[in-house]
């Protein structure tokens, strides 16, 4: 097939969409499927493969048997053909993702568990391949496809199939080579096995077995080199995953896995714990946003918090600070009445008044307030006399009552004697006077002694029996002044 025929139709049902890499057979490019509505490659088998009737017998034989595979993790073909110009074609599926050469190239090293879980598939896929008798013989990254399917599903499809093709490929890369295809003999299973853990190798390193040794020198390298241990991060890496992939790429194809089988089921001793080394992961450096300041502002100045005045004494403890003297307490005391303390104060008031005169400006105020009162006669209480017992009386009363109420009695009597002989003194002055002086002053002095009779009387009565006397001195005061 030609450029020219890009954009047509090739064999009635596909329809060239653009040219693919060279493959085992021949030339490969992609086409759409038209009655599966689906992307295929079409390969055109090389005229060389089909020179004869020997060759085309084991051709056709290998395709038929490729064309039976079915399997999760292989490329199957899809239809055997010949052209209208008798070229022979291989239709096969096209790979879903991408190839195995970017995936690595992104991700790899891959974490152990999975390399494990796809390794289980490529085995599986292997055994079913070896039980048709069919030898791949050329397992390498640019024939495997890694997708990525529901719920995380990831496989690794093996394509590249050519049947008929000669045992000694020589479309193999060197560096995914096996020491049997390097010393020139043809591929058997064991070679299978061999590229299968090349691949898991590969995987877990990211770096194929023997990628350090220069292109010259490395079928060299597979026929008799040491396989270099794996290792990640300068660590050599232990575990049963890696006892599986050492056991795979041995020199000898007699001391690899005996089949895809029992790869298999080794493979699967290793989903546990398939490394046992530990790794260190170093922390990831912080992301430093440089659109921020180096160093961050300073803190606004905290002002100095006043010091703490001293705890109080603990009066508890017998402080004297927190103790009241007597003399404080006393004052701190409510007041008690005492009767007799009055009247001690009241009785020298009087005496006072007795030897300075009694003021006038108080009579002058009470007249002019009572001015407008009715006038009415009440001058009886101003003779009437207060009670004068004897003191021998009431001390001989006292002898018949108690020690307390004797002594209660006899000062009793004792302050009213007093009492009376102080206004009488009072009136009798009083009296004297008011024959020397005008009506009026004699007047004046009358009442103000009237008015100290009554205020002595007050202090014998209730309060109410003392303000009604003193107001009707008062009242009688105005009367008079009112007639003359």
């Amino acid at each position: 097939m030609s450029e020219e025929q890009d954009g047509t139709l090739f064999a009635g049902r596909y329809r060239i969409v653009e040219r693919h890499t060279n493959g085992r057979l021949g030339e490969r490019f992609v086409a759409e499927a038209i009655e599966l509505e689906r992307l295929a490659v079409v390969e055109i088998v090389d005229p060389a493969v089909v020179s004869d009737d020997a060759s085309r017998a084991s051709y056709e034989e290998a395709a038929a048997a490729v064309a039976s595979l079915r399997h999760a993790a292989l490329l199957g073909l899809l239809e055997l053909g010949r052209g209208d110009d008798g070229a022979d074609y291989i239709v096969s599926e096209h790979p879903d993702g991408e190839s195995l050469i970017t995936f690595l190239a992104r991700e790899a090293p891959i974490a152990p568990k999975r390399i494990v879980a796809m390794g289980l598939k490529l085995a599986d896929a292997l055994a079913q391949v070896h039980g048709q008798g069919i030898v791949h013989g050329a397992i390498s990254p640019q024939h495997l496809y890694h997708a990525t399917y529901d719920g995380g599903r990831e496989l690794i499809r093996l394509g590249g199939f050519a049947p008929g093709a000669s045992t000694t490929d020589p479309t193999v890369p060197p560096l995914y080579s096996s020491p049997e295809q390097a010393l020139g003999s043809p591929a058997v299973r064991a070679t299978d096995i061999y590229g299968l853990g090349q691949i898991l190798y590969t995987l877990l390193t990211g770096h194929a077995p023997f990628a350090a040794v220069a292109p010259d020198n490395m079928l060299s390298a597979h026929k008799s080199a040491p396989v270099p241990p794996p290792t990640l991060k300068g660590v050599e890496l232990e575990g049963p995953l890696v006892a599986f992939i050492e056991r795979c790429l041995a020199k000898e194809p007699g001391q690899r896995h005996t089949s895809a089988d029992e790869a298999y089921g080794v493979l699967q001793s290793c989903r546990t714990k398939p490394i046992t080394t530990v790794i260190e992961t170093p922390e990831p450096a912080p992301i430093v946003d440089v659109n921020l300041p180096s160093t961050p502002p300073p803190l606004p100045d905290i002002p100095e918090l006043p010091e703490l005045p001293p705890p109080l004494p603990n009066s508890e403890e017998g402080d004297e600070l927190m103790r009241f003297s007597e003399d404080e307490l006393a004052a701190l005391a409510p007041l008690e009445f005492d009767p007799d303390a009055v009247s001690e104060r009241l009785e020298a008031s009087l005496d006072l008044e007795a030897d300075i005169g009694a003021p006038t400006s108080a009579l002058a105020v009470d007249a002019d307030v009572s001015s407008e009162a009715p006038i009415e006669h009440r001058t009886e209480g101003c003779s009437e006399e207060l009670p004068n017992e004897p003191v021998e009386e009431i001390a001989e009363e006292a002898i018949q009552d108690t020690p307390e109420e004797a002594d209660s009695e006899v000062v009793e009597a004792t302050r009213e004697e007093a009492d009376s002989e102080v206004v009488e003194a009072t009136r009798e002055e009083a009296d004297h006077e008011a024959i020397q002086d005008t009506p009026e002053e004699a007047h004046s002095e009358v009442v103000e002694a009237t008015r100290e009779e009554a205020d002595h009387e007050a202090i014998q009565d209730t309060p109410e029996e003392a303000h009604s006397e003193v107001v009707e001195a008062t009242r009688e005061e105005a009367d008079h002044e009112a007639i003359q």
